[in-house]
C-alpha cells in the first residue's frame, strides 16, 4: 500500500518533469540556482556535492558558476561499495563517461575519504515535502550513502533536495530507511526544515 502511493507520486511528478520543454528547464534552473546561492548555507559551504540532471531535472551544474573558494564534487555508482555513492572532485578539466544508468559521472580514482568532509550536498529527487522528507528515483542510493544521518541528525553533510515548486507532494509515505532532507530550493526560494 505505502508502496503504491510512492509509485503513483513518482509517475505523476517524474511524467510533469519530463514534459517542461527546454525554455522552462533553463529558466525554472537558473532561478532555482539563483536562490541557493544566495543563501548562507551555501555562502559557508566549501565543499559542495551536486548532480548532472537528466530526464528533465533542474541544472544543479548552475550553482557551480563563478564561484570561487569552492570545491565541487560529483556522484559515483559503484556496484563494488554496495550501490553506495561515492563523490569525486570535479573539474573544468574532468572527463566523463555514461553509467548504467546512462548519467554522466567523471572518470577518476580519486574519491573523498569520509562524506563528512563534504559541507552540502545538492540532491536529485522526484518529490519532497514540508516536512524534509524526499522521494528519489527508487534505487536508494542517497539512502544507503547518507544513512548514517538517520542518528546524527545535525551532522554534515547538509541534504538540500533541489527541485522545480511542482514537485512537493503531500503525501509522501516514508520508509524506515528514508534519510530526511536539511532543507529544499525550488524556483520560489530557499527553505530549511
Amino acid at each position: 500500500m505505502l508502496e503504491d502511493i510512492n509509485t503513483r507520486i513518482r509517475c505523476e511528478k517524474k511524467a510533469l518533469r519530463v514534459a517542461l520543454d527546454p525554455i522552462a528547464i533553463d529558466r525554472y534552473s537558473k532561478q532555482i540556482a539563483q536562490h541557493l546561492v544566495a543563501s548562507k548555507v551555501y555562502k559557508a559551504a566549501q565543499h559542495i556535492a551536486y548532480y548532472l540532471p537528466v530526464r528533465g531535472e533542474a541544472d544543479a551544474q548552475l550553482i557551480t558558476h563563478r564561484a570561487k573558494g569552492k570545491t565541487f564534487y560529483l556522484p559515483i555508482v559503484k556496484e563494488e561499495t554496495e550501490n553506495h555513492l561515492l563523490f569525486a572532485p570535479v573539474n573544468n578539466a574532468t572527463k566523463y563517461s555514461k553509467n548504467k544508468f546512462g548519467i554522466l559521472e567523471p572518470i577518476t580514482t580519486k574519491f573523498l575519504s569520509s562524506l563528512e568532509q563534504l559541507d552540502l550536498v545538492v540532491t536529485p529527487l522526484v518529490s519532497y515535502d514540508q516536512k524534509g522528507s524526499r522521494l528519489g528515483m527508487g534505487g536508494g542510493f542517497y539512502d544507503r550513502t547518507f544513512s548514517y544521518k538517520q542518528r546524527q541528525k545535525k551532522g554534515k553533510p547538509l541534504l538540500i533536495g533541489y527541485a522545480y515548486s511542482f514537485q512537493e507532494s503531500t503525501n509522501i509515505q516514508i520508509q524506515v530507511w528514508d534519510v530526511a532532507l536539511d532543507g529544499i530550493v525550488t524556483e520560489k526560494g530557499f527553505s530549511l526544515f
